[in-house]
């Protein structure tokens, strides 16, 4: 499985200057391994996109991988996006993924368990498979998912919360944050955001 760590690498390797910026010390461990390997320079910083000041401003700011999700409210919302603001040169942009909402997805049974996901496990063992149950609690938007990892005779599992943002929620808390969405697209093939999109991909500047 890819984690967010790949794709600066894969930028760095382009000969773009790029910084890092993450709160889990095992994600930055993993990040500077891999960009050894490729002799990749990345500025990897331990910090919380809620709380943080580098002394640079960036012609890009990107987070992937529906990482936002992890802003469980709007107040802290509003904290991310002040730091976006202040880090970004007057003609820079700002890329933000969210998933779109689905409404089978935060209706199901929280006592289901559904297939997520299958890959070999980096250990040799085999296929790991990967389930989820979920559990959505409307009146907070807040998604509490379980992720159970099956692995031969092995079954661990991980818990977890996320934030539901539904995609005119998104627009007003851009606009209202001080950003011009240029762009909203469903995927990243750059098709345009629609009913059946699975994603929200924006690409926005300073409004």
């Amino acid at each position: 499985m890819r984690n967010r760590e790949d794709n600066y690498t894969n930028i760095a390797d382009e000969g773009h200057d790029i910084t890092g910026l993450d709160i889990s010390k095992k994600q930055l461990e993993i990040g500077k391994k891999k960009a050894e390997e490729n002799r990749s320079h990345i500025d990897w910083i331990e910090g919380d996109m809620r709380n943080f000041y580098l002394d640079k401003n960036f012609n890009l700011i990107f987070i992937p991988f529906n990482t936002i999700h992890h802003i469980l409210t709007v107040e802290d919302m509003e904290k991310v996006l002040r730091n976006v603001r202040n880090h970004l040169k007057p003609d820079g942009r700002f890329i933000v993924e969210f998933f779109n909402p689905d409404l089978d997805i935060l209706n199901r049974d929280p006592t289901e368990e559904h297939d997520v996901i299958e890959y070999k496990d980096p250990g040799g063992k085999g296929k790991v498979k990967v389930t989820e149950r979920t559990d959505y609690e409307k009146a907070k938007q807040l998604m509490h998912l379980t992720w159970y990892y099956y692995l031969e005779e092995e079954k661990k599992e991980r818990e977890w919360t996320v934030r539901i943002w539904f995609p005119k929620e998104v627009d007003a808390v851009m606009k209202y944050n001080g950003f011009k969405i240029e762009q909203k697209y469903g995927d990243f093939d750059k098709s345009a955001m629609t009913n059946n999109s699975a994603q929200q991909i924006l690409v926005c500047k300073k409004g």
